[in-house]
């Protein structure tokens, strides 16, 4: 059982915002026999100072493991925290918590989240600098929104490029293709594809969303990421694979129409009484 003291810790740690990220990784480091392994994965969810990783290998509480950041080439020392409660398909999820947490091991920039702070205005959205592809969990206004959403583009600061730069949406899902070094020469076509591909790509935004299933029950939550085809929230609501409900996407100004949509899938979140739901909607798009 964690001491109290240890339990103030690991909600310290957690002040940075937890988005749902799938990065390619590699895990090397013994499991709970004792028997050395090697295993490609994904991560599930992060934070500036740890993840939420799916693994097949079970492991040690407290045991020492290596992650190569597949889209970075870069190694990294983590320690096992917990199994938690959920499955990712029919693999386990592990809590790892980062031994070098003065380096930005995912490529990502986390805004700082101190104690008790209310929610701001703004939305939540994972930015890619277009020129050096580094990413941000941004809070970005309503006009930067919207802008962002008819542009494709929004010029903001790089901290990486020390200059302003076009900054596009990031992705829920680094494919594993993509994060290999590419020649110069596949850049382009990589490029030319972009458009089709990333219909179906999820991009991370946490929107305001109201859901009312069929029995009328509604609530607000917001999106963790969505696409053109759909999107994925958590929720208490408890439904299941193959409901039917209608939603409304976005901040509550002007007159909305509700989407219809149907639960793709649900899984558990550990230690709460919420699910997180995958949704796809059977009219209009989900940004």
């Amino acid at each position: 059982m964690s001491s109290p003291k240890s339990q103030s810790d690991q909600k310290a740690r957690r002040r940075s915002k937890r988005p749902l990220i799938r990065i390619p990784i590699e895990v090397r480091g013994a499991d709970v026999n004792g028997r050395s392994f090697s295993e490609t994965t994904h991560t599930v969810v992060i934070n500036r100072n740890g993840a939420r990783i799916s693994l097949q290998n079970s492991l040690m509480a407290g045991a020492r493991i290596t992650i190569t950041n597949l889209q970075r080439g870069e190694n990294c020392a983590f320690r096992v925290v917990e199994r938690t409660s959920t499955t990712y398909g029919n693999q386990a999820e592990w809590g790892v918590e980062c031994l070098e947490p003065s380096r930005n091991f995912w490529g990502v920039y986390f805004p700082e989240v101190a104690p008790g702070a209310p929610h701001g205005e703004g939305i939540d959205v994972m930015l890619e600098c277009a020129a050096c592809r580094s990413r941000e969990l941004a809070q970005i206004s309503l006009d930067q929104y919207r802008e962002l959403s008819d542009r494709s583009r929004l010029e903001r600061d790089c901290p990486s490029c020390h200059k302003r730069t076009d900054w596009e949406f990031g992705f829920a899902e680094v494919l594993l293709e993509e994060a290999r070094a590419k020649a110069p020469s596949e850049v382009a076509e990589v490029l030319r594809q972009g458009n089709d591909r990333r219909r179906t790509r999820r991009f991370v935004a946490m929107l305001p969303l109201k859901l009312r299933n069929l029995s009328g029950k509604s609530e607000t939550a917001r999106t963790e990421n969505l696409s053109k085809l759909g999107l994925c929230f958590m929720s208490p609501m408890q439904m299941e694979t193959g409901d039917t409900l209608y939603l409304m996407i976005g901040p509550s100004e002007g007159e909305k129409k509700e989407i219809p949509a149907r639960i793709a899938w649900r899984r558990p979140v550990a230690g709460s009484d919420r699910s997180i739901y995958g949704v796809r909607l059977e009219a209009g798009e989900g940004g």
